[in-house]
This record gives structure tokens, C-alpha cells and sequence, in this order.
């Protein structure tokens, strides 16, 4: 006997179709691009890999109307302009055995593609004195004395699905300040500033050191002398930890960073060895400071 509780769905069924070409374009940008943090993010990875000494990053209600990120990289040419927002084009890697051999935070090819699918994108950048700048209108020149300027304005105006899962300007403009804190952390020799509406700057100078740079992005209440490096290294790998003395205790987990080839990583075990190490000389319950 038939289940009369069973939904009837017979008359919604549809056909397979392949998607259009656009409509591809959002749903995979959504999956790389899923708020401005992360627009941020691909955004500095690419100027740290493009030799950049000085990155800066401002935004406009969370980063949702506006991203301006410009550093004093490389640059491109305006054939790397007509190709960079094209999806899989990357000065990073050729072949699948230069995977093997990764030096640069980014290789996969797909930030700039996946940010102009979903946004207004606008890029102003210079190569041994000559610039050019890419709208949607195409390729024109410009004026720029070195490196790159990334214009982002109405992220996700295209893609009223993915804006519904973003949080409030101010919630976000926290996400993208984490970010750009994040990336300075492990990339002390590189000068960093953000600001949102033009306040509150976070500014970080190029330092010498990692304990330098970590005592001024994080900004820890204690005096400095209860903060000191181990450092040490083998074949193959090498480490920096800045570890806070016990008195540095804190009481969750959010002043444990890992970081591995300067890219900020989730690794329970690596966490888990942080604590071990130091059991046994912080209160229990408590948990150390520490950035590796």
C-alpha cells in the first residue's frame, strides 16, 4: 500500500542541464571567496609573493562596499593584466611537478578570477615604470610609481544568495582586521596597515624580529620581559616559538598560532604539542601563550 505521508514530487522533478557559464563562475568564486576577509586574504598572499615591503588594506562598511588593498610589490604587465582575472592563470607554477617545489603562498590561479566574478573589480598596476589599468571596460594606461592597486567595491551585489550569509559591517571589518593581523604576524620584515572607514588603524612597521612583531600585532597586556624566543632547527625545517611565561596564562586557546611556510594553519596536533610542552608550569585550566 502506498505511503499517503510520502511527498509527492513527481511534478517537481527537472531535467539535468548544464549550468551557464555565470552562474558556474558565482557558485565556484563562492566556494574561494566567501567574505571580504577572504578577499583580504587572497589579496596579500599575492602581494607578499610579488616581493611587497609595504601592504596596505582599507575598507568601507566591513569590506561588503569597498576593499582598496596596494603594495609595493612587483607589479604587473599589461599582458599579466589582460590574463589575471581569467580563471586558472598564475605566474606561480606550470606543470603539476612544481607543486612539489611551492615557494609562494598562492599557485592555485583562481583569487583575481573568483573576486571579479562576484564583485566590481578594478586594478591599477606598474612594471619598470609603465602602468596600466584594467576595468571592466578593458585595458588603458595609468599613472602608478610602483607596484599594485586593487579596487574591490559591492562584493557579492551579483550574488544576492551568498551576501544573505554575510554578518554585520562591524562583524566583518573584525574578520578582515584578524586577517591582515594574521598575515603580519609571520611576515615581520613586511610593513602592514589597516584601517576601516579611515579609523582605528592597525599599523605595523617593519621589524628586525618575530618577537617584535608579535608583541606589537597582538598587543599583550604584559610587561615584554615575560615574552622570549626558542628557537631551533634540523635537517630539513627550522622553528620560532615566542612563548609567554607562566604568568602570560590565558584562559582559552586563542593565543596558540601555528604557522608553517609563513601561512597561519589549524593543526589540533601541532596545538596539543604547544601544551604538552609547557604542562606542568601554567595552572591548570589555564593555557600558555604561544606562536610558532
Amino acid at each position: 500500500m502506498p505511503n499517503s505521508n510520502a511527498p509527492n514530487t513527481a511534478r517537481n522533478i527537472r531535467p539535468i542541464r548544464e549550468l551557464s557559464g555565470e552562474v558556474a563562475r558565482k557558485i565556484a568564486a563562492g566556494e574561494v571567496i566567501d567574505r571580504p576577509a577572504a578577499v583580504i586574504r587572497e589579496l596579500i598572499d599575492n602581494a607578499i609573493d610579488g616581493g611587497a615591503t609595504q601592504i596596505d588594506v582599507e575598507i568601507i562598511s566591513g569590506g561588503i562596499e569597498s576593499i582598496r588593498v596596494r603594495d609595493d610589490g612587483c607589479g604587473m604587465t599589461k599582458e599579466d593584466l589582460s590574463l589575471c582575472t581569467r580563471t586558472h592563470t598564475t605566474s606561480k607554477i606550470i606543470t603539476e611537478n612544481d607543486l612539489l617545489s611551492l615557494s609562494t603562498l598562492g599557485f592555485r590561479g583562481e583569487a583575481l578570477s573568483s573576486i571579479h566574478a562576484v564583485s566590481r573589480l578594478e586594478i591599477i598596476s606598474a612594471r619598470d615604470g609603465t602602468a596600466w589599468k584594467l576595468t571592466s571596460s578593458g585595458l588603458e594606461p595609468d599613472r602608478l610609481p610602483v607596484g599594485t592597486v586593487i579596487q574591490i567595491n559591492g562584493l557579492f551585489d551579483n550574488f544576492p544568495a551568498r551576501r544573505l550569509f554575510l554578518k554585520r559591517p562591524a562583524s566583518e571589518a573584525a574578520l578582515c582586521r584578524q586577517v591582515v593581523q594574521e598575515k603580519a604576524l609571520a611576515w615581520p620584515g613586511i610593513s602592514f596597515r589597516y584601517s576601516s572607514q579611515g579609523t582605528n588603524p592597525l599599523v605595523l612597521p617593519a621589524v628586525q624580529s618575530l618577537r617584535e612583531r608579535v608583541l606589537a600585532a597582538l598587543a599583550p597586556q604584559e610587561p615584554e620581559s615575560f615574552f622570549h624566543v626558542i628557537e631551533n632547527s634540523g635537517e630539513g625545517f627550522s622553528f620560532s616559538v615566542i612563548a609567554g611565561t607562566p604568568e602570560t596564562a590565558r584562559a582559552n586557546r586563542r593565543s596558540l598560532m601555528v604557522y608553517v611556510n609563513g601561512r597561519r594553519i589549524q593543526e589540533y596536533g601541532l596545538i596539543q604539542a604547544l601544551e604538552y610542552g609547557a604542562e606542568g608550569y601554567f595552572p591548570n585550566g589555564t593555557h600558555p601563550f604561544a606562536v610558532l
